[in-house]
């Protein structure tokens, strides 16, 4: 069974920098967010998941993902976890373009701070954030470890390369769910 997760922390005050504080080795605790549109609390792990993908920079815009991979890969993930929870948990996502931000190489430590700057850079080319109960910001400048809130509704993917599994992996976090090993169990040549 998972371990309980920490208790969300209190909103800062306005204009606190805020640092996200580590849950594991890629989760991090919730927080509030005064710039997200709040979302319905229910029981229970959502039917539906909404996902919106900013893909963020502050150098040169990367060449990976573009959007195409970006919506392939996530259709893949969608199709992952409809497979996974045998129809009952749906992801559908929206990508955005590839959008400059402010706050350099700093976005990579200051979770928050990026998050924050993402989804302004969104609204600014027309993407609201209502209406999505998820939100993932892809900087693969950072080039470390990715994190996700847990559980949350925000994700972090820092990796060079996207890859499916990582983007499962955050989106479990979101859910609730810690590391976990799987054993498969054999009975002659059945699974």
């Amino acid at each position: 069974a998972p371990t309980a997760p920490a208790a969300t922390a209190a909103a800062p005050e306005p204009g606190t920098p805020v640092r996200a504080r580590a849950h594991g080795d890629d989760t991090v605790v919730p927080r509030a967010y005064s710039f997200l549109p709040e979302t319905t609390s229910r029981r229970g792990v959502p039917r539906k998941v909404r996902v919106l993908v900013m893909r963020v920079y502050w150098q040169k815009a990367p060449g990976f993902p573009d959007t195409r991979q970006m919506k392939s890969l996530m259709k893949s993930t969608a199709t992952w976890f409809e497979r996974a929870s045998r129809g009952r948990h749906r992801v559908s996502s929206t990508v955005t373009p590839w959008m400059s931000v402010a706050g350099g190489s700093a976005n990579c430590g200051d979770l928050y701070g990026s998050a924050k700057r993402a989804v302004g850079a969104a609204r600014s080319r027309g993407f609201d954030a209502k209406g999505f109960n998820r939100f993932m910001i892809v900087m693969p400048q950072c080039g470390s470890n990715s994190s996700g809130e847990m559980p949350g509704r925000v994700t972090w993917i820092r990796e060079r390369t996207t890859y499916r599994d990582v983007l499962t992996h955050e989106l479990g976090h979101n859910l609730g769910l810690d590391h976990a090993n799987a054993l498969i169990c054999r009975m002659g040549k059945q699974r």
